[in-house]
């Protein structure tokens, strides 16, 4: 989730983009290990979950129509991603 400025509030990522979705009420996450607060939370509606399945749905068959050696491209970018980020993401 990505925070909005100069906030601690998170939105959700729908169809590739960040959006607040429809409903308008929050909540408050923290670390069970810690109690420390994560940041304040959009909470989603049924609206918001049929649009990410929606979006969902039509990234799955743009996907499928990928051959398979141009789907392992991009699960190896993503690993070197991940790999160069391990700290930050740690």
């Amino acid at each position: 989730m990505s925070r909005t400025t100069d906030s601690a509030q998170y939105r959700h990522y729908i169809g590739g983009e960040w959006t607040d979705g429809e409903g308008t009420e929050t909540f408050e996450s923290e670390n069970p290990a810690t109690g420390e607060s994560l940041g304040e939370f959009q909470r989603g509606t049924p609206a918001d979950v049929d649009r990410a399945m929606a979006e969902a749905d039509a990234a799955f068959e743009e996907w499928r129509e990928l051959s398979y050696i141009d789907r392992a491209e991009y699960l190896w970018d993503i690993y070197h991603e991940l790999r160069d980020r391990h700290d930050e993401l740690g």
